[in-house]
């Protein structure tokens, strides 16, 4: 979801066309005119405000991610948080009092993104690493939205893994639930179009659950998983089957937020 970035009045219709543009799923032309707001705020440096900074970079981010520019996201994330003051101690206190603070974090804007990229794109070992190492249980304080990419980066991370926890994959799948469910309180109260991205983190969540009992069966300890017989079940319609022809076709097709189903079977 979009949020709104305060900026210096220089960028006020930069950022009018930016909506527009996003609304309409134009992410290469987002992107560009959020390299373009950045850049007059770096121009007009007396004016900057590291918080509108963090943001606006926040945002072309995202809309790399929505344009599957997933590459593009994990070298940008790695750029940004190595120019930003996130030499603290993962997990220590200080820490956990600045994630609760009103001022985001580099760490914490951005580190979501990575993981999300980072399954999307199947490269599991670097995942092990900003999930296990980078991350840990920082992720507890993120917001939300950030709350729900880590934990249904480390639920794929469990699945993937040859020492598969059941225990790590269930805990990350409720807290993902639970971000959402949390989020949807909120958005309820607006409109149904404003919830419906978030039903469909819930058909997300519903998706890797029902895949997790298969993939589990067939060995996910011998990191051999039959890739045949995993295709067979995404098309089987009876009770033991995933269904997803069925089960997409229930979603509607033009709302944003739809790929973030396809995005999931993929990497299952």
């Amino acid at each position: 979801a979009m949020s709104a970035v305060p900026l210096s009045s220089d960028s006020f219709d930069l950022m009018g066309d930016v909506y527009e543009k996003e609304m309409h799923g134009d992410w290469a032309m987002a992107y560009t005119r959020y390299e373009q707001a950045i850049q007059v705020q770096t121009n007009h440096s007396s004016d900057r405000c590291e918080h509108d900074y963090l943001q606006l970079e926040n945002s072309k981010i995202r809309v790399l991610l929505a344009s599957n520019q997933l590459s593009s996201v994990l070298n940008q994330v790695d750029g940004l948080l190595s120019t930003q003051d996130t030499n603290f101690k993962l997990g220590s206190t200080e820490e956990c009092n600045d994630a609760r603070g009103s001022s985001p974090t580099a760490h914490r804007l951005f580190m979501p993104y990575a993981v999300e990229a980072a399954w999307r794109l199947g490269q599991w070992a670097r995942l092990d690493n900003l999930c296990n190492e980078k991350i840990q249980n920082a992720y507890k304080y993120y917001d939300l939205d950030g709350q729900y990419r880590v934990c249904i980066g480390r639920a794929m991370l469990a699945l993937k893994s040859k020492s598969c926890s059941k225990e790590t994959f269930r805990v990350s799948i409720d807290e993902a639930r639970l971000a959402v469910m949390t989020t949807l309180s909120n958005t309820s109260r607006e409109s149904y179009t404003r919830s419906y991205p978030y039903l469909l983190r819930l058909h997300v969540i519903r998706e890797i659950e029902c895949a997790s009992k298969s993939i589990l069966a067939l060995g996910v300890e011998d990191g051999d998983l039959d890739k045949t017989k995993i295709q067979k079940l995404a098309n089987q319609e009876s009770s033991d089957g995933w269904d997803w022809a069925y089960r997409l076709s229930m979603a509607a097709p033009d709302v944003v937020g739809i790929s973030s189903i396809i995005n999931a079977r993929l990497a299952l």
